[in-house]
């Protein structure tokens, strides 16, 4: 009776053993060259994908068009699936562009979660990786006009340049202020706070939103017409009011957006440049922001002051 109890327990040991080393394997063996991409018809990742693929890279700008399988350039989603290897442990950062949503998960744990319709955005994320192989997955979503998606990881965790603080608006300079008819702003009333704090006199706060919900705040400081020319464009942070990290600034020029992210805690009455854009003086062009920081909800608070448009280039 002995010997059988010890053959079975025996028998179960090497099934034990031979179930951890396939396990262990799998990784390895479901690794490949390309991404799996499932290819939905609509924007939720709904039902059963219109078509399966292999894709080598996520580097895709359809515009205007589909991915293709008969799908539209409007209103659709993607999941792509791979097994990625790490070559060495360490921190690895995760890149993405895209217009609309997206959402990256490695080894099933959520690290980039920018799930609302954007222009084109780039989001990072840097995790500790060890060496081998990890599951990463990115799903994206397209809602109207341009459809792009992106993915890059690298090693590393790179440490983005701060703004650095400006001088105040010189002469020519073309200076909008919340009293300005160039400003305006929308969204809930009862969410804009007035405080007399700010460059000119009046800004205004509100509490941050995780996602664009209903009736979300925002403001746009439009350039009035003027000559096309390079212009370096500033914000300006009030004394304590701004407990945000993650401002997004979007301006508007000559034909494009570009996206700037501004730790508004780190500034205290400082200009601030988001950097220096062609424009080209006929009206339509802006910077703009919301309350809309992908932090927890109703967790910190934006302020919203004075934008300056500083010439760069010989006008006069």
């Amino acid at each position: 009776m002995k010997r059988i109890i010890s053959f079975l327990g025996l028998a179960l040991l090497l099934t034990l053993v031979a179930s951890a080393t396939a396990v262990s394997a799998a990784p390895a063996a479901q690794h490949s060259a390309a991404w799996t991409g499932f290819y939905f018809n609509n924007m939720y990742l709904q039902g059963s994908p219109v078509f399966t693929r292999d894709d080598p890279y996520i580097d895709f700008n359809w515009g205007y068009g589909g991915p293709g399988g008969g799908i539209p350039g409007t209103n659709f989603s993607v999941r792509w699936l791979r097994w990625l290897y790490m070559d060495r442990a360490g921190n690895w950062t995760f890149l993405t562009i895209t217009d609309d949503g997206v959402r990256v998960w490695v080894d099933n744990q959520l690290i980039i979660d920018a799930w609302y319709d954007q222009p084109p955005t780039q989001h990072t994320a840097t995790r500790h990786l060890t060496q081998g192989y990890h599951l990463v997955q990115m799903e994206y979503y397209q809602h109207l006009v341009n459809a792009e998606a992106h993915f890059q990881v690298r090693y590393g965790a790179p440490t983005p340049p701060q703004p650095q603080p400006q001088p105040g608006p010189q002469p020519f300079d073309l200076a909008i202020d919340t009293r300005s008819p160039y400003f305006s702003k929308g969204g809930d009333a009862s969410g804009w706070n007035a405080f007399a704090n700010g460059y000119y006199g009046i800004a205004y706060w509100t509490y941050n939103n995780l996602f664009a919900l209903y009736r979300y705040n925002w403001a746009r400081w439009n350039l009035p017409p003027t000559r096309a020319c390079h212009y370096e464009v500033s914000i300006y942070i009030p004394h304590r009011v701004a407990t945000t990290r993650q401002a997004r600034y979007w301006i508007a020029h000559n034909g494009r957006f570009d996206a700037r992210t501004v730790n508004q805690a780190a500034y205290t009455n400082q200009w601030v440049s988001l950097g220096t854009f062609d424009f080209h003086g006929r009206g339509g062009e802006y910077v703009s922001l919301s309350d809309v920081t992908g932090e927890p909800y109703l967790s910190t608070f934006l302020v919203f002051d004075s934008v300056n448009f500083a010439p760069r280039c010989t006008m006069w």
